[in-house]
């Protein structure tokens, strides 16, 4: 890895200076930004970046700090404009550590936009110590910033951290002040539905530990802030979820999981994206009975495993986050089942979709009436003849439906579906109707004979099915859906899900040591190991779980009789 790196390094810093961003002016008179004369990535060795006006005339101000360069007033370093000798300006910065470093050239009569490129040196991660500056109350000690060196040094190879292992999936590094963040104002402490301005860096997009910086990845002006349940509930938690907003759809075409059917190819835009940091089923959770079961795979294999079963639901992938300089743990980076996702995966504009979450009243988008216009058809009650049927079907894809379900019942979901689905509608759309979308499965795979197929929560997926079994021809299709997904090759063949499942586990089994070292200790004194902790319950599910679950699922059901008959 070492002499991959140096190689790429050695390379950028003798090519010549090209690596200016894509000039966006908005006018004929605005300077074009400055030129980098090293590209953002991973570094292994200090180098000297130099930072160039892309004029002669132009002066340039650049900042380490996260904040944007600015004139009016001078915020960050400003180096004057070269004598008028044909040559422009430049800067000479040593970079040696994680850092983002942005930069404006500036005109008499305006200045550019900001160039960004950010720096992640992982050798310097591995000693990631306490800010130097002050955080403000955190409604307890705070957490512990710090690498633990008990899992950098650790004797065994399968839980000690390496810096290849913050090479093992890509790294997302947004810049903003620190105190945006952390501050008395802050996001972190307080902030929830008050997005800060921040700029995004995809980098190592293909996850290639030899040569990181050999594909370059998006990189975007977006809004940060806090969110989710738990999140926004202070200090169920330390490790809290973000959502992205981009200016303008930004393009993400690394957003592929294990199992996705081809249909997520056709999208690599996306207005909102989601750093779901987990919180049941992980390291800090406050209960010990959770933190056993942390895989960091759980939601984003039940979402995928609805993708297998034929429907839709939210693509995601794991990364390394990076906030202001700092390494803050392995995140899912994930789409958000909204109106854009709607109008992105099946056509029309965001604002022509209904979406709903949660329950009816919890409206994304619209104004609830379609769906409580389908709650009201599926509790008549006529709902098991004909004309009920075909009557919802017209407002619910009913075989989507089916496969909705299954994939939730099969995971033992206990955490829905009182909560965590969206479903979404374009009114006027002659085909369209009601579809569900996983959201936040995170309570799943957990005991072998865990039975969710009674649930019935008023006004939520659970129980419309409850409603619509008493159909026969839902009955009939309900069974269907079964054997067709039990088949072999099937979504819920066993064969098949553990295969999806070591490739989710392989994808951050890497990473997962990186999240120990930085979460491992936030509850108890002695850090949560990917060698013993991890890998244990990634071997249940394995051996145990996966080969099992689907037959006590089908006992479960209680269709043996329905699924002989459609045998026969």
């Amino acid at each position: 890895m070492r002499s991959g790196l140096i190689a790429a390094l050695l390379a950028v810093v003798a090519a010549p200076l090209s690596f200016a961003e894509t000039p966006d002016d908005d006018s004929e008179s605005r300077p074009e930004k400055p030129e980098f004369s090293v590209h953002r990535g991973h570094y292994e060795e200090s180098f000297e970046l130099e930072i160039r006006a892309p004029g002669p005339g132009l002066s340039i101000i650049y900042t380490t700090d996260g904040s944007e360069p600015s004139t009016d007033p001078v915020n960050g370093v400003q180096v004057p404009a070269s004598p008028e000798d044909g040559h422009p300006s430049r800067a000479q910065i040593t970079v040696d550590d994680t850092v983002s470093v942005r930069a404006i050239a500036v005109s008499i009569e305006s200045s550019s936009k900001i160039a960004t490129h950010s720096y992640v040196f992982p050798r310097k991660v591995l000693q990631q110590p306490a800010p130097a500056r002050s955080t403000a109350r955190w409604g307890h000690s705070g957490p512990d910033w710090e690498i633990d060196p008990r899992v950098v040094e650790h004797r065994d190879p399968a839980s000690r951290l390496v810096a290849k292992d913050l090479l093992a999936v890509p790294a997302l590094h947004i810049s903003l002040p620190f105190d945006d963040i952390w501050g008395d104002d802050g996001i972190y402490l307080d902030g929830e539905g008050e997005p800060r301005d921040c700029y995004v860096e995809l980098l190592n997009p293909s996850a290639d530990p030899g040569d990181p910086n050999q594909v370059s990845g998006p990189h975007k002006h977006a809004t940060v802030e806090v969110t989710g349940g738990s999140s926004t509930e202070r200090w169920k938690t330390d490790k809290l979820s973000f959502r992205l907003r981009f200016h303008h759809d930004a393009k993400f075409p690394f957003l592929s999981n294990p199992g996705t059917d081809p249909e997520g190819d056709q999208v690599d835009h996306f207005h909102t994206l989601i750093l779901d940091a987990r919180l049941n089923e992980s390291w800090t959770h406050p209960s010990a009975s959770q933190r056993k079961y942390a895989q960091y795979t759980r939601d984003q294999f039940l979402a995928d495993l609805q993708r297998a079963a034929g429907g839709l639901a939210p693509r995601g992938r794991h990364v390394h986050l990076y906030i202001a300089g700092i390494y803050w743990g392995l995140y899912n980076l994930h789409e958000r089942p909204d109106h854009h996702f709607a109008a992105a995966y099946r056509g029309g504009e965001p604002h022509e979709w209904e979406v709903v979450k949660h329950n009816s009243a919890d409206i994304v988008n619209g104004d609830g009436s379609n769906f409580r216009k389908l709650q009201d058809r599926i509790s008549q009650p006529d709902i098991a003849s004909v004309q009920a049927f075909e009557e919802i079907s017209g407002l619910l894809d009913i075989e989507d439906f089916a496969r909705y379900m299954l994939a939730n019942f099969w995971a033992g979901n206990t955490d829905w579906s009182h909560q965590n689905w969206y479903a979404s509608y374009r009114p006027g759309d002659p085909s369209g109707r009601w579809r569900f979308h996983s959201w936040d499965g995170e309570h799943v795979l957990k005991e072998l004979d865990e039975d969710v197929t009674g649930k019935n929560d008023p006004g939520s997926p659970t129980a419309f099915h409850r409603q619509l079994m008493q159909n026969p021809k839902y009955q009939t299709l309900f069974a269907s859906a079964v054997r067709e997904a039990m088949a072999p090759g099937g979504a819920l063949d066993p064969q098949r899900l553990a295969s999806s499942y070591r490739a989710h586990a392989s994808e951050v089994e890497g990473a997962v040591r990186a999240e120990s070292a930085r979460w491992g200790d936030n509850r108890q004194h002695r850090p949560y190991l990917r060698g013993d902790d991890w890998q244990e319950e990634r071997d249940r599910l394995l051996d145990a779980y996966l080969p099992r679950r689907t037959a006590i699922f089908l006992e479960q059901l209680g269709l043996s009789e329905l699924l002989s008959a459609g045998n026969r």
